[in-house]
């Protein structure tokens, strides 16, 4: 296991986390151990979870020593867990018979990028055009060398430094004046919850086990102050509990998810390379005005949301495999916060997304029913306007609940397919710009094309995942 903070930081901590320090790690970055969840059964049952100390005492109460890195086998504190310890492009219907190649949009080239594949990446909003919606109540004065209070990379972007959201993990990593946290190694959560602005964490090396008996979050970020400027990079969450759980118990029981990354209004976070499995809500972008990117994400059975994000965060997902979710994507307004800002769109570009059927579906917690969600659980009104491109969606049944189905009204596609696998025939309109098919081979040549292009031969071993073969 390898842990590491550059540039050394100072750091205030009490007396116990010294001595804890000493008996493993350093105080200034992570701390290893800690208390084991508890025995009596309790559990979160929310992604709210307390936040990381380094107060010997383990991962609970007030942040002190700025983040807190928990093992597997040394138990976490706080949260606790269930588990103790352990027609085409014209918005029609494709046919089975008609032949695969016919479901995409045909090149004159002989399978050469279209020039399409040479087109502006679709990003959405810029960060800089993104109006504020909540004071975050701290005051700062533009110049003085901190970026703090109202001040954002758009009004004062000599204390806050680029809008530009960097291009690439290498991009990242090559930032002027960035610092870098790198965690490797089998781990059991992370969490940060003050992180420094202009950060890197690089977890392109490391696995984290610890949900959900450790922590129902496997990392997070910025929980009590948000990140700015922020690029996580790599790492893997695989859930323990069972899969055979149903809806219910992963929903109302266990809940958290794999990756929970806060960021500060008028700021982004570029999150890039994750990979995350059997989990109950695998993405939450968290803080209404900042902007989140995902790129190279890919995710394997989550029980709920692949992408939870009800606080309504202005984001984009792009050249992502979405393996198997209960819910694809999803934006309900949580406990009132928050409406979506004029001009900000969620775009989905280059990705794939395959719904999977799971024991016990919403409203029946039969385990010996299957069954799934849609692709958008979208709140009316829409938070978001939606724009989709080159995109793959399949299903293998129809959703438990149709509403927004297949996307939220006023959705704006350009080659996307849908690939229908449930009973009879496929009824429901589309948008212009989407095809449907029967044909699972559709599917099955994309998976695999990204899957290559990602260098990823198994989901634990990916070589290319922040460095893909370019796109198509």
């Amino acid at each position: 296991m390898e842990f590491h903070l550059r540039p050394a930081r100072p750091f205030i901590c009490s007396f116990a986390c010294l001595l804890l320090a000493y008996l493993s790690l350093a105080c200034g970055g992570t701390l290893s151990g800690g208390t084991h969840a508890p025995s009596d059964g309790s559990h979160a049952g929310s992604d709210e979870s307390p936040i990381a100390t380094c107060d010997g005492g383990g991962c609970s109460g007030a942040d002190a020593c700025d983040s807190c890195l928990v093992t597997s086998d040394g138990g976490g504190g706080g949260e606790g867990g269930l588990f103790e310890g352990g027609v085409v492009g014209g918005g029609g219907v494709l046919d089975a018979r008609i032949p695969p190649e016919a479901a995409v949009r045909p090149r004159a080239d002989g399978g050469k990028p279209s020039a399409d594949a040479a087109r502006p990446r679709d990003r959405g909003l810029a960060v800089a055009d993104a109006p504020a919606r909540r004071d975050s109540g701290v005051t700062s004065t533009c110049g003085d060398k901190t970026c703090a209070g109202g001040e954002t990379c758009a009004s004062c972007p000599g204390d806050c430094g680029s809008c530009v959201v960097p291009e690439s993990w290498s991009a990242c990593l090559a930032r002027s004046g960035s610092t870098a946290t790198v965690v490797s190694g089998a781990q059991g959560v992370y969490k940060n919850a003050a992180p420094p602005a202009n950060w890197n964490l690089d977890l392109t090396q490391a696995t984290f086990t610890g949900y959900p008996a450790v922590s129902t979050t496997g990392v997070s970020v910025g929980t009590t102050t948000a990140g700015a400027r922020q690029c996580i990079g790599g790492g893997i969450v695989i859930g323990q509990q069972s899969r055979s759980l149903t809806w219910k118990d992963m929903h109302d029981t266990i809940g958290g998810g794999g990756y929970r990354i806060t960021t500060r209004p008028g700021e982004w976070a570029r999150i890039d390379g994750i990979r995350v499995d059997n989990v109950e809500d695998a993405l939450k972008p968290r803080g209404p005005d900042g902007r989140w990117e995902l790129w190279n994400a890919y995710m394997t059975y989550i029980r709920d949301d692949c992408i939870e994000n009800d606080e309504t965060a202005p984001g984009s997902v792009h050249d992502s495999l979405f393996d198997g979710c209960y819910t694809g994507f999803s934006e309900q307004m949580q406990s009132g916060c928050c409406d979506a800002s004029p001009g900000e769109v969620f775009v989905v570009e280059r990705s794939l997304m395959r719904l999977q059927k799971m024991p016990g579906p919403y409203n029946n917690n039969d385990p010996s029913v299957y069954g799934h969600g849609k692709f958008f659980k979208w709140q009316t009104p829409v938070p978001h306007p939606v724009r989709i491109s080159d995109s793959i969606f399949m299903t293998e049944l129809p959703p438990t609940s149709s509403s927004n189905w297949p996307f939220p009204p006023g959705t704006v596609t350009t080659n996307v397919t849908i690939v229908w696998l449930g009973p009879g025939a496929w009824t429901w309109p589309v948008p212009q710009g989407t095809t449907v098919t029967t044909d699972r081979t559709v599917w099955d040549r994309a998976r695999q094309r990204w899957l290559d292009r990602h260098g990823c031969t198994s989901f634990t071993s990916c070589t290319k995942l922040l460095n893909p073969d370019p796109w198509p």
